[in-house]
């Protein structure tokens, strides 16, 4: 199959990835753009379902207006206020996150709060003294959340931030949406974390963006009807002081950026998983991160870039190289 360059451009402050297709179809594309959770927003659908647009755009304002926690109104802000919610999502999230794999947990978690207010990533950054992050590793391992009679309650001085599965959240919903008004193609980047869909066999090859610089460093053919994908990496958001880069993902174990990779980028069947995982992984040490590898089913793919220069892909990962003589990595049956 010959491939042709049809670039779908994704924008967010930052270039994560360019998507095209080795096939062209005569499904025609709108696109809406918007701006939220600090980023830009890009939902491209077939053009016969143009209406759903801005019932997306409805739920991305909705979940930034209530499930920010620098906004003072939101259910998340209010629940670190009054450590207390009946907020029925937040349940759902709180609920999804305990039943996902202790590994995972252990380097995501879901109430990094104050932890984060230290690193003041929102103004800039700065790198807190080390009693300071001394004292917010205790605060994060004697906090204790509690689930009783529909209601979660926070004991502790920190609080929840959503900020590495709120997108996630967002690519299931709008798919949801979509999937169940009879969209024929759909496409929804936010920021970079993106959802596909395509009712006709599609080749969709994703461009990871190179680390260490401009463009793209290598490129991930996947071919699936449907999926969700999301990359962290340390050039996404970060500082920098005397020389040294700070980025903004925090490992929980040492209360420092994460040091070990410079991307990790995850496929999976759901946009929640994905965000998480890919925010779980990039503070997983080599070994560790190989060895959950081998938890993954048919559906989740992983690619890690180390600080080295190195690839590590998942073993559903196979190698090839292009006729260019570009390698890169195919995903599907």
């Amino acid at each position: 199959m010959k491939r042709k360059h049809l670039f779908i451009k994704l924008f967010s402050f930052f270039l994560i990835f360019s998507l095209f297709s080795c096939k062209k179809d005569s499904i025609k594309m709108v696109e809406k753009q918007s701006f939220y959770l600090d980023t830009i927003c890009s939902i491209k659908i077939d053009a016969g379902h143009k209406a759903l647009l801005n019932e997306a755009d409805a739920i991305l304002k909705y979940y930034d207006t209530y499930f920010s926690r620098y906004r003072k109104g939101s259910f998340v802000s209010k629940l670190n206020r009054k450590r207390v919610t009946g907020n029925k999502k937040i349940l759902y999230f709180y609920d999804y996150y305990m039943k996902l794999p202790s590994v995972v947990r252990e380097h995501y978690k879901i109430n990094l709060a104050y932890l984060l207010d230290l690193w003041d990533f929102n103004h800039g950054g700065k790198i807190p003294k080390k009693n300071e992050i001394k004292n917010a590793l205790k605060i994060l391992k004697n906090e204790r959340i509690v689930v009783k009679d529909g209601k979660l309650y926070i004991t502790g001085k920190s609080g929840f931030d959503l900020g590495g599965l709120l997108k996630g959240v967002l690519l299931d919903e709008i798919s949801q949406l979509f999937k169940k008004n009879g969209a024929k193609k759909y496409i929804i980047n936010l920021g970079g974390d993106i959802a596909v869909f395509s009712a006709l066999p599609y080749l969709w090859n994703i461009g990871i963006k190179n680390p260490y610089g401009e463009g793209i460093i290598t490129y991930i053919s996947v071919n699936k009807k449907e999926f969700f994908l999301v990359t962290s990496g340390d050039y996404e958001r970060y500082f920098i002081k005397n020389g040294k880069r700070y980025n903004h993902i925090m490992d929980p174990h040492t209360g420092y950026p994460a040091r070990y990779y410079k991307s990790v980028t995850v496929i999976s069947d759901q946009g929640i998983k994905a965000d998480i995982l890919s925010t779980a992984i990039f503070s997983m040490k080599e070994d560790v991160a190989k060895r959950f590898f081998n938890t993954f089913t048919q559906n989740d793919a992983a690619l890690l870039i180390t600080t080295n220069r190195e690839f590590i892909p998942s073993k559903n990962l196979k190698e090839s190289k292009d006729e260019e003589g570009t390698i890169f990595y195919y995903f599907g049956k």
